[in-house]
């Protein structure tokens, strides 16, 4: 965690930006979801008190390199009552990386509820079994649901996640680190495809949506859907909710993510072959829909 931690911290530089350290133990182009944690902690440096992440829309420009600092600009686009408004750009080498424009809310007690209930019931996530995951995270895969008749699924990939640790209670910290699941879609981009790997699948834009507070901390569960695929491209939606335990479970977070598969673009032929396609599969280092695999090492 320490190294989330540090990679997270941004300081002031010249001409009001902020600078970011590269990822310790991290190899290559960096997984998106830190590109959108990164971006979320810049946005997050000077926000007013009481103000939490309520939604974000970010574009992927240029892939991000570990071992090169990050040059944030944040932009203040609003100030009102109600809500904040916020425009990051991340830069590397003097060159835009990564746009975001995101928008921050102070949270009501009481008013209008509403939530739609969980499309399919989830076991617990004490009754799989549980794996380290992408950095601190640790997570228990409960899998896509059963093809349909029409050949479709339900949900692409379902798991549920947490880190393991006692967090401290900083909202921003917590959005920052929810920021980065949202892209950790693991193969539900390629819903005819699950039993491939993420290599080649490219993260183009991505939408998320905090609707009520959450803790990096705490058992969620993560359902993704894959709305429509044309040629290799997908658009992708997911659901955050909170532990199953909870007699109505709510909905916390929305995303949606349209990726690129440069795994079909690169030609059909290694689909056609299972064996090849199995030969190029490493699901211990590899989770996520963003620039590349993700590929950790333990410090």
């Amino acid at each position: 965690m320490a190294g989330m931690r540090k990679f997270l911290t941004v300081r002031p530089g010249d001409d009001g930006t902020l600078i970011g350290d590269g990822f310790d133990g991290y190899e290559g182009v960096l997984f998106g979801g830190l590109v959108l944690a990164h971006a979320v902690a810049a946005a997050t440096f000077e926000m007013p008190a009481g103000r939490r992440l309520h939604s974000l829309h970010g574009y992927f420009l240029r892939p991000v390199m570990a071992g090169e600092p990050i040059v944030s600009r944040v932009k203040p686009v609003r100030d009102g009552r109600s809500f904040a408004i916020r425009h990051v750009r991340l830069e590397q080498v003097g060159k835009p990386a990564f746009t975001m424009t995101c928008s921050f809310s102070a949270d009501t007690d009481g008013g209008y509820e509403y939530n739609l209930p969980s499309r399919s019931a989830v076991a617990p996530p004490t009754d799989f079994t549980i794996e380290q995951g992408p950095g601190p995270w640790e997570a228990a895969v409960v899998g896509p649901t059963s093809v349909r008749a029409d050949g479709t699924r339900e949900s692409t990939h379902r798991q549920w996640f947490r880190i393991p640790l006692d967090l401290p209670d900083d909202a921003h910290l917590h959005a920052a680190l929810l920021a980065f699941t949202t892209d950790w879609t693991g193969i539900g981009g390629r819903p005819l495809r699950l039993d491939g790997d993420t290599t080649g699948m490219v993260s183009l834009d991505h939408a998320a949506w905090f609707h009520r507070p959450a803790r990096a901390d705490e058992w969620l569960h993560f359902d993704v859907h894959s709305w429509s695929t044309r040629v290799a491209e997908d658009c992708s939606g997911a659901r955050s909710a909170t532990s199953a335990a909870r007699s109505s479970p709510r909905s916390l977070r929305r995303c949606c993510s349209q990726l690129l598969d440069r795994g079909v673009e690169r030609g059909r032929a290694e689909s056609a072959s299972p064996t090849t396609r199995r030969s190029r599969l490493d699901r211990s280092s590899s989770s996520g829909s963003g620039h590349s695999r993700i590929r950790f090492r333990r410090g």
